[in-house]
């Protein structure tokens, strides 16, 4: 039997297409998920957050055969989130954004594909040690 308590492996990676920037300029979006114990995640979810003020105020994007997603979407001048997370079996998630910041008239001024982050299932271990704890004081 394994207990599986490591959080998929999410990679998110946003990057400008097209060799002029200009309103509705088109990102690629690419976002790998995987896990070492599970074969298929439960929950894959892949979302944009649009700046304040902007309608509508979040895509939900849909993955094609080929990893990458795209969003033309970039009209509002300000920050949109891109977020892909991922659930598997066991309920690990693991979640990865980029902020990509947006000027007047679209133009795009920074990619930060820097933030990930990992929740492992923490109730595993907590499920062990009261079972250790159990056995370590009950002796007779």
């Amino acid at each position: 039997m394994t207990i599986d308590n490591t959080a998929p492996v999410v990679s998110l990676t946003v990057q400008y297409d097209g060799a002029t920037q200009s309103y509705d300029g088109t990102l690629n979006y690419n976002c790998q998920l995987s896990d070492a114990i599970d074969s298929t995640l439960t929950t894959q979810s892949f979302l944009v957050v649009h700046p304040s003020g902007d309608t509508p105020s979040s895509t939900t994007l849909t993955r094609s055969s080929d990893d990458n997603l795209q969003f033309t979407d970039t009209d509002y001048a300000g920050d949109y989130v891109f977020t892909c997370s991922a659930t598997d079996a066991a309920s690990n998630t693991a979640t990865s954004t980029a902020t990509v910041t947006v000027g007047e008239l679209g133009r795009i001024n920074r990619i930060d594909n820097t933030s990930s982050s990992g929740n492992s299932n923490k109730w595993i271990y907590i499920a062990l040690g009261i079972v250790v704890l159990y056995f370590l004081f009950n002796k007779k």
